[in-house]
């Protein structure tokens, strides 16, 4: 009886000793910007109207936004700064129907 109790108390201290897999904090999931109107994209980009570069803010950087606005960027801030940036990049050649002075263009 005695060994038995022994085998116990050294069954648990060795339990107690072994490490447990505590999980690690996990990054925050990038989220669309809070405005109405925009839809995530299979949680790679964040679209108006269109899935394209100039409709579009990158979540992740993925490929197939590469020439696309990060969704931090200031012109997906609110819904008046990214009409502002629509309007100035919706006819590829043509030119705006207002001053786009300091907006980018995305390779358009």
């Amino acid at each position: 009886m005695y060994s038995f109790s022994l085998v116990v108390a050294l069954a648990a201290g060795l339990a107690t000793a072994t490490p447990v897999a505590v999980p690690e904090a996990q990054a925050p999931k990038p989220s669309c910007p809070q405005w109405t109107g925009l839809n995530e994209v299979n949680g790679i980009a964040c679209c108006v109207y269109e899935y394209s570069d100039r409709a579009c803010c990158s979540l992740t950087g993925h490929p197939l936004f590469a020439k696309a606005l990060p969704c931090t960027s200031e012109w997906y801030s609110s819904s008046s700064k990214w009409n502002t940036y629509w309007l100035c990049n919706l006819l590829k050649g043509q030119p705006p129907a207002q001053n786009c002075t300091g907006v980018p263009t995305n390779g358009w």
